[in-house]
């Protein structure tokens, strides 16, 4: 049996050899990406309140003059001096930018909007911008971690924040980059994710699955041959057999960590994510027979507003700086008090997720409210409708689901998080903590690479071995 599982120790740690160096030096691109990253100069935008000239605006004569038969959303935007009416025809459109007070479009508002977004977030008030573009999909660039879509792109002619990715719709910065970590992040997907395969080809998963259960085994046989066999078994003269067996020894514990984990990760890509689902709701221009004064009458200090559909009402989403959100309902703009929550209701039920009340519900407006929803989430404020067996997280303001958590959700999330991101050495700080993963993935890549040039050196004395028992040609 010994002899079998040092065969195969061996024959699957060749297989697996480039995998895992690949595997190990890209994971260290992630703290080099996070210590070299483009800081925002702000995080945040916070829209101005409505000025009392926009009192005056009646949203249906605005609407029918464009021809606007129904609405997702819309909300009085200041660009530079001026304040526009950004007008949302349907969850996927562009949308417009019009002058509210002559209901005429400005042509390039979106675009403009979208520039002053990103140099605000950015800081670069004063450098040329090259290119915007607007993204309806996720891309290298910009992952999926992101979460945040449609965005535009803004592309400025300065090294230190190249690119910076708006959210023109609720004033978010999606993320924002530089040459510099677009190069590390196109290398990290290459070598880590393995982007150059489409993410749904099954071929990929299976072997990601295969290598990291044979990365496992290498693991847990080295340990075994190690820890198991008599001390006169291991002893070996040679520094490489020593080297090996010693590096061996010190990570077969963090490999199993790496991979196990990874393997976790794998399977739970292969359930389907509904998060970022966009409730497809429209509002009749006919039903916003009210004045922007109305709405302004009701919350003083408003800066947004957003549009739902809640029991077949229209109702009122009225924004408040650094207060809870305001519901109205209807024309005659009648109080909501349980108005975000319903909404938050109705939405799990129309997404065929659970059609029963919750068993609570609570507000999320700080990634410290819920260890379950942090700063990777994007989406602040959401609602947490608490179901048997699942938490659900709704962002009531785009009409989607932040996030589903299941108890298989939670376990995977422990996983990743304490044997993959290693979180339980958040104590040494984030450097600290990179180090020490630094130093694991070191002598991976040092057990990996003695292996293999054990495996060479053997190879070597087998052919040297094979040719000295060649009969020698006889010379007359």
């Amino acid at each position: 049996m010994t002899a079998n599982l040092y065969r195969w120790h061996r024959r699957l740690a060749l297989w697996v050899l480039l995998p895992l160096l690949f595997w190990g030096l890209s994971g260290l691109l992630h703290p080099l990406m996070r210590l070299t990253r483009p800081e925002a100069a702000t995080p945040v935008y916070i829209a101005p309140a409505w000025p009392a000239a926009l009192q005056s605006v009646a949203l249906q004569p605005l609407l029918e003059k464009q021809s606007i038969d129904a609405v997702h959303n819309l909300r009085p935007v200041k660009l530079g001096d001026d304040w526009l009416l950004q007008v949302i025809p349907s969850v996927a459109g562009p949308g417009r930018m019009l002058e509210p007070l002559k209901a005429e479009v400005v042509e390039g508002g979106n675009r403009d909007y979208a520039i002053q977004l990103a140099r605000h977030f950015s800081g670069l008030t004063q450098i040329a911008v090259t290119k915007v573009t607007r993204l309806d999909q996720f891309s290298a660039e910009y992952p999926p971690i992101n979460r945040l879509l449609p965005v535009w792109r803004v592309e400025f002619a300065d090294p230190r924040v190249t690119t910076a990715f708006v959210d023109i719709r609720q004033d978010r910065l999606g993320a924002i980059s530089d040459d510099r970590r677009r190069s590390l992040m196109g290398l990290f997907q290459t070598l880590h994710v393995w982007s150059f395969v489409p993410p749904d080809h099954w071929l990929r998963s299976a072997t990601f699955i295969g290598l990291m259960l044979m990365s496992s085994f290498i693991g847990l046989s080295g340990l075994y041959l190690y820890t198991l066999l008599p001390f006169r078994q291991r002893k070996q003269p040679q520094h490489l057999h020593w080297l090996h067996r010693l590096s061996g020894l010190i990570i077969s514990i963090p490999l199993l960590m790496f991979t196990l984990s990874g393997l976790v990760r794998t399977l739970e890509k292969q359930l389907p994510d509904i998060r970022g689902i966009q409730l497809a709701q429209s509002v009749p221009s006919m039903q916003l027979d009210i004045s922007l004064g109305s709405l302004m009458a009701q919350a003083p200090g408003i800066n947004g507003v957003q549009l739902h559909n809640l029991d077949g009402q229209l109702q009122w989403q009225l924004l408040r700086l650094r207060q809870p959100a305001l519901w109205l309902e209807g024309s005659q703009l009648q109080p909501r008090p349980d108005g975000e929550r319903r909404f938050a209701q109705q939405l799990v039920a129309k997404l065929g997720l659970s059609s029963a009340s919750p068993l609570s519900a609570r507000p999320i407006r700080s990634y410290r409210d819920d260890p379950d929803y942090g700063f990777i989430d994007k989406r602040l404020p959401v609602m947490a409708l608490a179901y048997p067996g699942q938490t659900l997280y709704i962002d009531s303001r785009d009409a989607l689901l932040a996030k589903q958590v299941t108890a298989g959700d939670q376990l995977f999330g422990w996983v990743f998080r304490y044997l993959h991101k290693w979180r339980f050495a958040n104590s040494l700080g984030l450097n600290g903590r990179d180090s020490l993963i630094a130093l694991a993935i070191g002598l991976i890549s040092a057990s990996a690479v003695t292996g293999g040039l054990m495996w060479l050196r053997r190879k070597r004395k087998q052919r040297r071995a094979h040719n000295e028992k060649r009969p020698q040609a006889v010379t007359v």
